[in-house]
């Protein structure tokens, strides 16, 4: 289409346009995490840059096909791409990208300058490649002011080219060169801003997640030497009252030992941790003898390949022995552990309960979590893997026994 007889209002309007069309490309694939993750890396391979050459490629390629076949002129912004795909992945995966487009312009579309000039800004572009796309604060602003250059060279070519050769909003006045040369300035900023925008969103999330990692890694590394401390301490007192009984609880507690060195992973199968808490009871029960302690539990078949944060049960049954077992002197104490999976709307849940027959106790927090690390253990891990997703509840009656209920989400 000839601009050249249009007035100024126009062509500013179809800038607007297609600097709204600009943003909402970049907005777009910055929200597609593969192309963010590579665009973003800073150890970018030769593959990662030709992988975003296509991508770029077929954006710019369809906004031409369509300003040409369907006349929305505002969609061509090859220019304005072609530096911006220079400066991210460099000049030979750029240019894979000019030589791509230059087919069409060269045999399809007779725009031959158009090819040029992609050529000029991808080249612009390339000299200013870096690894890491936003190495400092006013990186987006240099890059900007590169493109001016490019829009002077544009400009000439827009005003001297015969038409049919050149593809350019402006009307061929001083005015709406200026006004087009801007704009694919502007067109630069607001890609790059938004980029910048989104890279730090995120750094943001990546610093929350790893922060998060590290919580739990402290979280599990106190639990650890908090259990083998006690049961080290179960041992030693066996050890004067009864040898063979030490000498047992020395068995289980290796297998313990090889659980607890081999949980490498934030989670296991519901099975393994089953095991390992069999282990640790069968300690307990020859600390306390079958006439004072009994121990049931019961698995639903349907949840024992579902994985759960390691070491999660173990504190919760702990306490129930501290606090609901070990007091009772009237009768046998009995440890009941249930697990189910539930369906909740649609929604698979896995819920366990740890029941004990003890004496009860008042329930609230200072309670709960004012004595030992185990269930502020439990509380913490559980808000930091499932935030609002996860319940650690408690019901007790008072000479009648506790039971604590853990219910996350189900995960396979």
């Amino acid at each position: 289409m000839n601009f050249s007889l249009e007035p100024l209002q126009y062509i500013i309007f179809l800038i607007l346009i297609k600097l709204a069309l600009i943003t909402i490309v970049a907005a777009m694939l910055a929200n597609f995490d593969y192309f963010a993750h590579k665009l973003f890396s800073d150890n970018k391979t030769l593959k990662d840059r030709y992988i975003l050459s296509s991508i770029f490629c077929g954006t710019l390629l369809i906004g031409v096909i369509l300003r040409h076949n369907a006349s929305y002129h505002a969609l061509d912004y090859s220019i304005t791409g072609f530096f911006i795909t220079g400066i991210a992945i460099g000049f030979l995966p750029a240019l894979l990208s000019v030589a791509v487009l230059s087919l069409f312009f060269i045999f399809y579309s007779g725009e031959y300058f158009m090819a040029l000039l992609c050529f000029i800004s991808a080249t612009a572009g390339a000299m200013l490649y870096k690894p890491e796309l936003f190495y400092n604060k006013r990186r987006v602003y240099n890059l900007t002011l590169w493109m001016i250059p490019v829009t002077a060279i544009a400009a000439v070519i827009y005003r001297y080219a015969p038409q049919s050769w050149v593809f350019t909003l402006s009307n061929r006045t001083l005015e709406g060169d200026v006004v087009v040369a801007l704009s694919d300035v502007i067109g630069v900023f607001l890609t790059l801003f938004l980029w910048r925008y989104y890279r730090t969103k995120l750094e943001l999330i990546e610093s929350a997640y790893n922060l998060d990692k590290s919580r739990l890694a402290i979280l599990s590394a106190k639990i650890n030497p908090h259990f083998l401390f006690n049961t080290l301490n179960t041992i030693a007192a066996s050890i004067r009252i009864n040898p063979n009984i030490a000498r047992e609880i020395v068995f289980k507690l290796s297998e313990i030992l090889r659980y607890v060195l081999s949980a490498e992973n934030e989670y296991k199968p519901l099975q393994d941790e089953i095991n390992f808490i069999e282990n640790y009871l069968a300690i307990e029960t020859l600390r306390f003898g079958e006439t004072r302690l009994k121990v049931s539990i019961d698995v639903d078949e349907n949840a024992k390949e579902l994985n759960i944060p390691t070491m999660l049960i173990q504190p919760i049954v702990e306490n129930a022995i501290k606090h609901g077992i070990a007091p009772l002197a009237d009768r046998r104490g009995e440890l009941t552990i249930g697990v189910r999976s539930l369906n909740d709307s649609g929604v698979e849940m896995l819920v366990i309960k740890v029941m004990d027959n003890g004496p009860g106790m008042v329930v609230n927090d200072r309670v709960l979590f004012g004595r030992g690390i185990g269930l502020v253990n439990v509380r913490d891990r559980l808000k930091l893997l499932y935030g609002d997703k996860a319940k650690l509840d408690f019901d007790s009656n008072l000479n009648k026994g506790t039971t604590a209920t853990i219910t996350v989400p189900a995960e396979r």
